[in-house]
């Protein structure tokens, strides 16, 4: 092989070289360029779940402020006057009330219970047997009266039915036959008081009311 042949094959080595070395540094490059764009994916996912989270706590929030709400209506509701829950002087206020807003005969004893300066008196005693009622219930009559023994109008008052939950109002006046039956001017049952006072929103003023009247028991 003469120095021709032989300077020609060094030529062609070396550009395979270069050649070989070329394509290595192109798949270095490739490499490098896929890692690199693998890292950045996950940034994306990251921020994705961000959004997520912050998403969430504001449906938190936005559930948290309905069911205060919701909480806030039911305690509204809740304080209205409850059947069950009326003692003897807050069952005289609310008639009374009932009374005064239907003005049976005129009558107001409302005016009466509602204003502690007249020191209102729910007395309760026995159905004289000279009054015959027609509803004479449990046999005790509850009538409005003041400190000073004053009645309002004539005799207002009440009685219960046996199981509490019927009022029958009467209004006995002087010059009324004594040999007649008596029947209510109003028979009511107190469910039905009760709704009709909270329904005006009465609650607080007949609870108050009812901290002015004194009970006299004379069973």
């Amino acid at each position: 092989m003469d120095n021709r042949d032989k300077g020609t094959n060094k030529k062609l080595w070396l550009i395979i070289v270069m050649i070989v070395v070329i394509v290595i540094l192109l798949g270095v490059i490739a490499f490098l360029s896929g890692k690199d764009h693998g890292k950045t994916t996950p940034k994306v996912v990251k921020t994705v779940k961000v959004e997520s989270a912050t998403t969430k706590k504001s449906q938190s929030q936005v559930a948290s402020s309905m069911n205060n709400s919701q909480k806030s209506q039911s305690s509204s509701v809740n304080t209205g006057l409850q059947v069950g829950s009326l003692g003897p002087r807050q069952t005289a206020a609310v008639i009374a009330y009932y009374i005064g807003q239907k003005g049976f005969y005129g009558m107001n004893p409302w005016s009466q219970v509602s204003d502690a300066s007249r020191k209102p008196v729910m007395d309760i005693s026995k159905i004289p047997d000279s009054l015959n009622l027609s509803q004479p219930g449990t046999g005790l009559e509850y009538t409005f009266t003041e400190s000073d023994g004053r009645g309002y109008g004539g005799a207002c008052f009440y009685t219960l039915s046996n199981n509490g939950q019927t009022v029958n109002i009467y209004n006995v006046t002087p010059g009324m036959d004594p040999n007649a039956q008596v029947a209510p001017v109003n028979s009511s049952s107190l469910a039905d008081i009760v709704q009709f006072a909270n329904h005006d929103n009465m609650a607080d003023a007949i609870r108050q009311a009812a901290n002015n009247i004194q009970i006299q028991d004379n069973e």
